[in-house]
């Protein structure tokens, strides 16, 4: 993907030691799972202590559903630094080098850079308006059939969803161990990536989803996550978390790679 043909804009500005998710918070689905505890970011959810004997076998505790990243400011009494609302990241991601986000080239008006549920809801208008199947949304329907195990999106029946542009930064800026709190913009990579601080954070961060017999978040050299973002017919976001530079790519037909998140 060369910048010149594929009009790839990398991304990023301005993370003090923190970066804001400006998005209404989406509803809770699973609050009863761990109504009450107190989460950090790169705690597991639901329960924060569970152990393990070997990856993915539980040697204590509650099988993990996910991996806090976020912490709601709003509920939070330390700006962010622990609280009871919050998101996950899923333990697993597509297989191999990904999906299309979609292989024709259609627009369905996706276009909230903050609230991926919006976005999800969106196409699911757009599908029922014209006739397509979900399916062609290879992106999307691997969230809506491999994580919620359904067949279309509800957003107020299902779990899972596919990060807006910006909740993919929140996601690469706790993988990065970072508090989040304003979107970085165009033309720069997430300051401090390359801090030792928070190269460290990231391969805990990734240990831990491996522990859980999760997969690590793609660091290597074609690390790229799908949002749920379009910007036309062609184009739709994507974030690198080698850097969390994020690119608007003209192709939405290559294979890149999707990781769903959730409210708590």
């Amino acid at each position: 993907m060369k910048t010149a043909t594929h009009l790839l804009w990398i991304a990023g500005i301005l993370l003090l030691a923190a970066c804001t998710h400006k998005s209404t918070t989406p509803a809770r689905t699973d609050a009863a799972e761990g109504q009450g505890a107190v989460y950090k970011i790169g705690d597991y959810y639901p329960d924060p202590n569970v152990s393990f004997s070997a990856p993915g076998v539980v040697a204590a505790g509650t099988a993990p559903t996910g991996i806090v990243y976020q912490i709601d400011a709003a509920a939070s009494q330390d700006g962010g630094l622990s609280g009871t609302n919050g998101y996950i990241v899923s333990l697993i991601q597509t297989e191999g080098k990904g999906v299309p986000w979609d292989e024709d080239n259609y627009y369905t008006a996706a276009s909230n850079p903050n609230d991926g549920r919006e976005n999800m809801a969106t196409v699911a208008a757009f599908i029922a308006a014209n006739n397509k199947a979900w399916s062609n949304f290879n992106a999307i329907y691997w969230v809506v059939t491999t994580m919620n195990g359904q067949t279309d999106y509800d957003a107020q029946r299902d779990r899972w969803f596919l990060p807006s542009k910006n909740e993919l930064k929140a996601l690469y800026s706790g993988f990065s161990g970072k508090v989040y709190t304003e979107a970085w913009g165009d033309g720069y990579h997430m300051p401090g990536f390359d801090d030792p601080a928070c190269v460290e954070a990231r391969e805990r961060f990734n240990a831990a989803l491996v522990a859980a017999g999760g997969e690590p978040l793609d660091v290597s050299e074609f690390p790229y996550y799908w949002s749920s973002m379009e910007d036309y017919d062609s184009l739709a976001w994507i974030v690198n978390f080698r850097d969390g530079g994020y690119s608007l790519i003209d192709a939405k037909r290559y294979l890149i790679r999707v990781r769903a998140i959730s409210a708590f």
